[in-house]
């Protein structure tokens, strides 16, 4: 028996990504006008992250049904894509899809919020970046999270020092290969502009690139000293590795933080003190007994 998606199911996931296809390099809008004035056409599909059915593609057995048939479980794609993932199920893995599906999200939220600024020029670009220097971009975020208003970096060794007037950030060479290269591929694309005037080469981001840096496509705040996210309403921590596969999973309180009963990470809380040491056996005359 198939898990398929209800109507207002496939309806959501159109409309979440403004009726385009979650493909990064593709983005076919998939709906228009027929030549009937009361009718429109459809060339979408709301396609599967995990199969709807044991024998399908990236077939999840832990997901229960109503997982299973949920939005989170969903991408909408233009046909052919749709066709394309489900017949290569090894080159479109369920992380690739969610990532897909994170960034046609993110794209049209910017969209909706920055019209002037939307361009499929803009959406290839992120979707490049996204492909091709994940870690540098994650470093980047977390960057961005801490000091929302700075748009300006250098590139340095570590071991270097570098002073400034402004506020800034710092990618080091020894943490991200290729850096040079990557940095030069964000130019290219019109994401970040060089403004070297010495011999430290420094860039500042474009607006338009820290804004989509700086989505948070979570429904939870994020806990950056912990590392995971906290429902309010549940009063629960939630983990954010199972949360990126689409898996909602409260954490376990310990003596020294949370763990997953999911996928098993442990997730330490600096605000705890570690246990007292147990006291030691002390001899009669006061020496550590053996």
């Amino acid at each position: 028996m198939r898990d398929d998606f209800p109507i207002p199911v496939k309806d959501v996931l159109a409309k979440r990504v403004g009726y385009r296809c979650s493909n990064p390099d593709c983005r076919q809008l998939t709906s228009g006008p027929q030549f009937d004035p009361s009718k429109a056409v459809n060339i979408g599909v709301a396609a599967h992250i995990t199969a709807a059915s044991p024998d399908g593609p990236r077939y999840d057995p832990a997901l229960t049904s109503e997982q299973r048939s949920a939005a989170e479980n969903g991408i909408w794609l233009c046909q052919n894509h749709g066709k394309l993932v489900d017949n290569d199920r090894v080159r479109y893995s369920v992380t690739l899809l969610r990532e897909w599906k994170r960034i046609a999200e993110t794209t049209a939220d910017l969209e909706l919020q920055n019209p002037r600024h939307a361009s499929h020029e803009e959406a290839t670009a992120f979707a490049k970046a996204e492909r091709l220097m994940p870690d540098l971009l994650r470093a980047m975020r977390d960057d961005l999270a801490e000091r929302p208003l700075t748009r300006e970096f250098v590139i340095l060794k570590k071991g270097s020092v570098y002073n400034s007037r402004g506020p800034f950030t710092a990618y080091y060479y020894e943490d991200h290969p290729d850096l040079d290269d990557k940095l030069q591929i964000l130019k290219n694309v019109d994401l970040i502009q060089e403004i070297t005037y010495n011999n430290t080469r420094r860039f500042i981001m474009t607006e338009t690139f820290a804004e989509y840096l700086g989505r948070n496509d979570s429904p939870f705040p994020f806990l950056r000293e912990i590392g995971v996210y906290f429902d309010p309403t549940n009063r629960l921590h939630v983990c954010p590795r199972c949360l990126s596969d689409g898996k909602r999973s409260f954490l376990k309180d310990g003596s020294r933080g949370f763990s997953c009963t999911v996928c098993g990470q442990y997730f330490v809380d600096p605000k705890r003190t570690p246990p007292p040491e147990p006291p030691r056996d002390l001899g009669p005359l006061g020496w550590m007994a053996n």
